[in-house]
């Protein structure tokens, strides 16, 4: 760092220049303050006494700034002057007609809100009542605080104290003929310098921090942009998932399931029609509106006409033991069923009449029809096919009567009947809900019936006021959120190939660009469906339109949707392992991981074991073991403490109870305990050693440091300055302190003999 000072030289004199002295050299601020005065002020001196004639000219420099300064004076008095004679003050009177103002609008107000109370009633007023009060007290509390904490933290971190540091820019620093350099001038700040690394541990300690330092930074801001972006992914995700379903779809399945929960008290046929003529038809074409097409809570409307379906088994003979016993009817299945048109109480129709009535579309209750619904129906026992034997039920209360009559009547219900399965689409417009309802009634062995209700609530049209332009913008943001993790799952996966895949964690991103990507399909696939129905139901509005396939993909979205939830909230303890207490969780399961899945495996092994004891002792007993999946259900159900000992010694007296103690002793005591051990062993491994843990934690802790250094929280004024001075210099080496201070000594006597040599030639 250096000082340029101009001393002004004869033509006739030599030119004296002077080397450089270097600013490393350490030396007391008082002497270096006296040393700059003298020889600054030594060369000025002399030149004042080679030219007498220049004395002048400071005493008329200083009689114009006197005369500046007087005119300025003169000029900021006449500024006064004018503004107060432009300041313009209402007299005092005007405070009390602002007061009548401000009192006259609140009692105005006042006024007129016990008017609006009196209108509304005490119910209504109380309601807007404490709506303003909880208002009130939520800005105060909440919203007005957040928003000075904010506004705060803004402004402390913009007016900040920083180091003053002047900077002065272009500055020229070349040595003219007649200049030298002496010291540094005040204010001027060089541009910092590379020192060649030397063997000093200090240098080595120095670069360590500072890598050190810059590493955190990067990670800090690696890790501040992966959680914004996933929380916004999140966030995404939920909106789309809870934005599909509706609080009031509960309301609207309980309102239908209740009114027609007669259907699952069904046993027989008689009982079949007996509903058929009474609960459906009252409910279905029998209210008010039910000419209208409305069911009978005048809200529900009917999409299409109501169908009714049954499905037969094929007659075939079955051989006992010693003669053929006839009429038999085979296994029912979706390739073996009954698909003959008969005449009014199953006679077999002649073919030339079949095929005319089925080229005119004029279909019989007795005559089987083929559709174009792919969706077949899933049952308790097997799985029934969507072609059979159909008949429409229209809006008209007499033509539905008449006709279940005249089914009734010609025994359309016998004993090849394998199921009767009714269908109703309804809209709600109030709620903007679908519903599809689906009676099903399966005929068991012996002709006993298995009946259920399914509805099915689903919301065609997403995009619908205020929210539908909310719920299209957090698509986009999905749609954009999916191609951003997806080519960057692609990029990773073409850089590290097979070794991407041996951390979970990828494995956990890899199926969340699959769920992804089969949401988005799905969401389209239902699109392009619900397009479809609805314009065949604009089409025909009066026959019947099958919505179940928008319902059955409605379930698969949300169950997509779901699994996406699930890995979108699973990646999430991914980022929380900035968290010491979850990454230790984390180290503590990684650690134990062998025990873990040598213990999965006997885990496995005992409760298939049990599973299947108690489907063989249980199973023609408790409905729970009827089958392998229901009886691991319900063991799974016993580890979680919902046992049911009163069962099992009822069904075997003596096995029951051994059953019931040996699972409890074996999984409960035995198994858990393991396990709890495993976990515990684990836990005392990683807290003992924590160089088993990665240190993510840490970065936590530096991004609140810098986050209360911004914002000056918790920290005194030395230490912001401290933190916002830039790092010093390393010291020098002694031996290289000693070889400055010589030079500097005989510049410095070297500068005195050529001044001392200009007096005494002056002199002569």
């Amino acid at each position: 760092m250096f000082t340029v000072s101009t001393v002004s030289m004869n033509e006739e004199e030599e030119e004296v220049g002077l080397e450089t002295v270097s600013s490393n050299v350490p030396k007391d601020d008082d002497e270096s303050r006296v040393e700059e005065s003298e020889l600054k002020t030594a060369p000025t001196a002399k030149i004042e006494e080679l030219d007498p004639e220049n004395d002048k000219e400071p005493n008329e420099m200083d009689n114009s700034k006197e005369e500046e300064e007087e005119k300025n004076e003169e000029k900021k008095e006449e500024k006064i002057k004018e503004k107060k004679k432009d300041e313009f003050i209402f007299p005092h009177w005007c405070v009390y007609f602002g007061w009548i103002l401000t009192v006259g609008s609140a009692l105005g107000c006042g006024f007129f809100i016990i008017l609006y109370s009196m209108e509304w009633g005490p119910e209504k007023s109380n309601e807007w009542l404490g709506t303003i009060l909880m208002s009130m007290f939520q800005s105060i509390l909440v919203v007005q605080p957040i928003k000075v904490i904010l506004l705060a933290a803004l402004i402390s971190y913009i007016f900040r104290n920083k180091a003053d540091v002047d900077q002065v820019g272009d500055t020229d620093t070349k040595v003219k003929p007649d200049e030298e350099l002496l010291c540094t001038p005040p204010g001027l700040v060089e541009p910092p310098t590379i020192q060649e690394p030397t063997n000093d541990s200090s240098n080595e300690k120095f670069l360590e921090e500072a890598r050190e330092l810059r590493r955190k930074e990067i990670k800090a801001k690696e890790v501040m942009k992966e959680v914004f972006i996933h929380y916004l992914f999140v966030s995404s995700v939920f909106f789309l998932s809870y934005g599909d379903r509706d609080p009031t779809g509960f309301y609207v399945q309980d309102n239908l399931h209740g009114m027609f929960s007669g259907f699952e008290k069904i046993k027989n046929h008689k009982a079949l029609f007996k509903w058929l003529e009474g609960d459906f038809v009252n409910h279905v074409v029998g209210g008010k509106l039910g000419n209208r097409g409305y069911l009978s809570d005048n809200y529900s409307f009917r999409l299409g006409s109501a169908r009714l379906h049954q499905v037969r088994n094929e007659p075939a003979a079955c051989m006992t033991t010693r003669i053929p016993y006839f009429p038999c009817k085979m296994e029912y299945s979706v390739l073996d069923q009954q698909e003959t048109s008969y005449e009014p109480g199953w006679e077999r129709m002649n073919a030339t009449k079949a095929q005319t009535l089925i080229e005119a579309e004029q279909y019989t209750p007795w005559m089987f029809q083929e559709t174009s619904d792919l969706f077949p129906y899933s049952g308790e026992t097997t799985t029934y096919s969507s072609d059979g034997y159909f008949l429409e039920i229209g809006t008209n209360k007499n033509e539905t009567v008449a006709s279940l009559k005249d089914l009734k009547k010609h025994l359309w219900l016998d004993n090849f009947t394998k199921a009767v399965i009714i269908d109703i689409a309804v809209y709600n417009v109030n709620v903007n809900l679908f519903s599809v309802i689906t009676f099903l009634a399966e005929y068991l062995v012996g002709g006993v019936i298995s009946a259920k209700v399914t509805i099915k609530v689903i919301r065609l049209y997403s995009f619908v006021g205020d929210f539908g332009n909310t719920q299209i913008a957090m698509q986009v943001i999905f749609v954009v959120l999916f191609i951003y993790y997806f080519q960057r799952e692609v990029k990773l996966i073409i850089k590290e190939k097979k070794a991407h895949f041996r951390s979970m964690w990828n494995w956990v991103e890899f199926l969340q660009s699959l769920l992804c990507v089969s949401v988005i399909a799905m969401f389209a696939m239902r699109e392009v469906l619900r397009m479809t129905t609805m314009s065949k139901f604009q089409k025909n509005p009066g026959r019947y339109i099958s919505f179940r396939g928008m319902a059955l993909y409605s379930d698969v979205f949300i169950g997509l949707i779901g699994a996406l939830v699930f890995v979108a909230t699973l990646k999430l303890l991914h980022l929380l392992r900035f968290n010491k207490r979850v990454a230790m969780l984390s180290a503590v399961i990684n650690y134990a991981a062998k025990d873990l899945g040598l213990f999965s495996i006997i885990l496995m092994t005992v409760l298939s074991n049990f599973t299947l004891v108690g489907m063989i002792l249980f199973g023609t007993h408790i409905k729970e073991f009827s089958g392998f999946i229901a009886s691991l259900e319900r063991l799974i159900a016993m580890l979680l403490g919902d046992l049911d000992f009163d069962s099992m010694s009822t069904a075997s007296r003596i096995l029951g109870p051994l059953f019931f103690f040996g699972f409890i002793l074996l999984l409960v005591f035995l198994l858990l305990n393991m396990f709890v051990s495993i976990i515990d062993s684990g836990f005392g491994e990683v807290n003992g050693d924590e160089s088993k843990m990665d240190t993510d934690h840490e970065i936590v802790d530096f991004m609140w440091f810098k986050l209360k250094q911004a914002l000056g929280i918790g920290m005194s004024r030395v230490d912001q300055d401290d933190d916002n001075k830039a790092p010093e210099d390393p010291p020098l080496p002694d031996g290289e302190v000693e070889e400055k201070l010589n030079l500097l000594q005989q510049r410095v006597d070297k500068m005195v003999e050529k001044l001392s040599n200009m007096d005494d030639g002056e002199e002569q």
